[in-house]
């Protein structure tokens, strides 16, 4: 057995104020930052791994803009029957040989490729997506238990460590309750567990979110988790308010796939502006099948720097139309099945049994705009192109660079992060005689545009309130297109709210409040993305203290995030703040420990999170600073490292302190025990033992101690009530 000093790490969140400051002995400190720009716009850009093929002019990686994207995704990797990550063509990936690879490296495949071409654009950043339309029904099962999340996340750290990807881009269509929302192949599985795929969801982004910071902090770099997430109002009414995107580096949008030939209503594929003379939407009262309506819906749960819009390089399209009033067919409609363009206006369709849909790559509509009998129209209201063929009814809607330019456009506007591109082999370049070919001149419109753009106005600085200890819960009912809600008013303070009071708070424009029952509702005051409410008591709705109040209404269509930034009689929430999208206090520093087994070598690593909103940051320990060092508030991750030799037996206390302009501050705490006491103080959980009461095991880095009897029964998963109590943390996991 291993003889030497064991540290054992016990985790404890506090934010408290610190008494006093001493020098001390110089010690090693690293710090990690992130060298790119806070105000860089993202260019995040799907290539795909079926692209090595004619129809797609041979897309291989060395013919990707590297210097004109910020981000790509590879497409894809799928869950495997054993809940890992997997390959789909493993021989295109790792096997196969492509010219110009590095001889070194023990794959081949795309995956050398991309490795290599890293190196020469080092801030160009890869993430290996997982799931697809094609490949998604292995979530379905892997997210049911934690057995099945562990084993996943666990093999997604070793596929992007093993395979030199920075993150992890889920695209899981879709874990929603909306009954028959995905791929039809996967509703045997999907359809009975519709009620819990989205909690199962929010605890895998968490999970993802835990293992990907503690592998970056083991591995001195910064990994993502982003995520390819819907823009349908049907399918995210299924998915509650979209919570899960907080754990997110950044949200790619699906903005495309608005209209399509599953139904028999023509329109755009992915048009910006709302449009009232949809007829697919006209029963709904709120044009949703837009990019403005799906950028709003998430505005609720995030800021926009975290939002990238989705362009897609390709097409959608039917034949048989029977045109509109408008121009072009516009609005028309088509045959509810079979209703898809085929032939030479679908070259990029499925093959059988998929339905035809139209689907080109762009490079192929700008060679049919100059085809006789194609006549290109542009809508002014949604910003987007559309051929028609008069004499065949056929209607194609696709991406060009005037439709792009409003986008784009939209992005800095709106001080969003980026956009997101599907797929690269569907971008254009014109040749010399005239015709057109896989290119990149979209991609390099959406670079140039951004290179130019000026910084984003900040938005002004919201008012100081006085704040009182007040609590807002809110929770509902969807059954689209309508979200029946209740809303308590929880009074903790120490003095009764007398009947009449107002209450306002922001709400997302992707949805409207339409009644409040038993109070009055105002009419809503449009702020920026949000509408600002206010709801005022009736006279004989007081609040006393301790006691809560509970108002019913309705809302129209669903909304990310919620309500939030209340102010009740003047009076900012106690509770909510620091839990609005965009807040102003410091958010808290992380802190890990390389090895709690070792002869007093060691390295304490401190994680900054992205925004973290502090302007300095102090390490502390026992009480006394060991490193101080300025901190940007519109960061990203930064990790500081701190390497301690030779340290004698003893307790240390670690502290790491963010603070804001403001002097706020946010803190965690280490435990650190150095002894030479080697063995391990309680056994490993195991579930074929039993354990009595006052037992105590080890599990995922922290002791546990039995009420009672028990066998099988997991720490850490049956809760506050359940058999195990949490004594302390060993090594922390975030």
């Amino acid at each position: 057995m291993y003889k030497g000093k064991k540290i054992l790490l016990a985790l404890m969140l506090a934010c408290f104020t610190l008494l006093y400051m001493l020098p001390v002995d110089s010690i090693a400190v690293e710090d990690l930052k992130n060298s790119n720009s806070s105000n860089q716009k993202r260019i995040v850009a799907y290539f795909v791994e079926w692209g090595d093929q004619p129809l797609k002019d041979n897309y291989t990686v060395d013919k990707i803009p590297w210097d004109k994207v910020t981000h790509i995704n590879y497409a894809f990797a799928k869950v495997g029957s054993d809940n890992k990550i997997a390959f789909i063509d493993r021989n295109a990936a790792i096997e196969k040989d492509y010219p110009g690879q590095l001889p070194d490296l023990p794959y081949k495949g795309h995956f050398n490729l991309l490795t290599k071409y890293k190196e020469i654009y080092p801030n160009v950043k890869t993430l290996i997506a997982v799931g697809g339309w094609s490949e998604s029904g292995g979530f379905y099962t892997m997210a049911r238990t934690q057995e099945g999340r562990e084993a996943f996340a666990n093999s997604c750290i070793d596929f992007i460590r093993e395979y030199n990807f920075d993150g992890v881009d889920i695209d899981y269509e879709y874990p929603t309750a909306t009954s028959q929302a995905g791929n039809p192949k996967d509703y045997p599985v999907a359809e009975p567990l519709r009620d819990v795929l989205y909690d199962d969801y929010v605890e895998l982004i968490k999970l993802l979110r835990e293992k990907i910071d503690t592998a970056g902090q083991e591995d001195g770099k910064e990994y993502l988790l982003t995520v390819a997430a819907p823009a349908s109002s049907w399918i995210l009414g299924g998915m509650k308010t979209s919570d899960y995107a907080e754990y997110l580096d950044f949200l790619n949008i699906m903005t495309y796939d608005f209209h399509g030939a599953w139904n028999g209503f023509v329109g755009h594929n992915a048009g910006l502006w709302p449009d009232d003379r949809d007829p697919e939407t006209m029963p709904l009262g709120i044009p949703v099948l837009n990019i403005d309506w799906a950028y709003r819906y998430y505005r609720g749960v995030l800021p926009p720097e975290k939002i990238n819009i989705g362009i897609p390089y390709y097409s959608r399209g039917w034949k048989n139309v029977n045109p509109s009033t408008l121009p072009g067919g516009l609005y028309g409609s088509a045959p509810q099945s079979g209703g898809g363009a085929d032939g030479n206006n679908g070259i990029w369709n499925d093959p059988p049994p998929e339905e035809p849909s139209g689907t080109n790559p762009i490079w192929h509509m700008k060679t049919l705009e100059g085809t006789e009998g194609y006549q290109r129209y542009f809508d002014d209201v949604s910003k987007a192109p559309y051929l028609w063929h008069q004499n065949d009814r056929v209607f194609l809607s696709y991406e060009d660079e005037e439709s792009l330019s409003h986008k784009l456009q939209y992005v800095i506007d709106k001080g969003l992060g980026g956009i997101m591109i599907w797929e690269l082999s569907g971008d254009y370049d014109q040749q010399t005689d005239g015709s057109y070919d896989v290119g990149y001149s979209l991609t390099t419109l959406a670079h140039e545009t951004f290179a130019n753009a000026p910084d984003p106005e900040l938005p002004p600085e919201p008012p100081v309130l006085p704040v009182l200890d007040y609590k807002i819960e809110f929770d509902g009912d969807y059954d689209h297109p309508n979200y029946s809600y209740e809303m308590k008013i929880i009074n903790n303070s120490d003095q009764d709210i007398p009947g009449g009071w107002k209450l306002e708070f922001d709400f997302p424009k992707s949805a409207t409040i339409t009644s409040v029952w038993g109070a009055a509702l105002s009419q809503p005051v449009s702020m920026g993305d949000f509408y600002r409410y206010t709801i005022t008591g009736s006279s004989w709705m007081a609040i006393p203290k301790g006691e809560y109040a509970t108002l019913q209404g309705m809302i129209k269509l669903c909304f990310g995030g919620g309500p939030q930034n209340f102010v009740l009689n003047g009076y900012a929430s106690s509770y909510e703040r620091g839990t609005d999208p965009d807040p102003q206090n410091p958010k808290a520093p992380v802190l890990a420990v390389d090895n709690h087994l070792n002869q007093g070598d060691y390295t304490l690593t401190v994680t900054i999170p992205e925004n973290s909103r502090a302007t300095s940051m102090k390490l502390y320990e026992n009480d006394v600073v060991i490193s101080e060092e300025a901190v940007d508030p519109d960061n990203h991750v930064e990790y500081i490292t701190v390497t301690f030799n030779n340290k004698p037996e003893g307790d240390y206390t670690y502290i790491c302190q963010l603070t804001n302009m403001n002097g706020e501050t946010a803190s965690n705490q280490l435990l650190v025990k150095v002894s030479a006491d080697t063995e391990p103080e309680y056994p490993t959980w195991n579930s074929t033992s039993i354990y009595l009461t006052g037992d105590r095991v080890t599990w995922n880095g922290s002791v546990w101690e039995a009420k009672w009897w028990t066998q099988g029964e997991e720490p850490g998963t049956t809760g506050e009530w359940g058999v195990w109590k949490h004594i302390n943390t060993l090594i922390q996991s975030e």
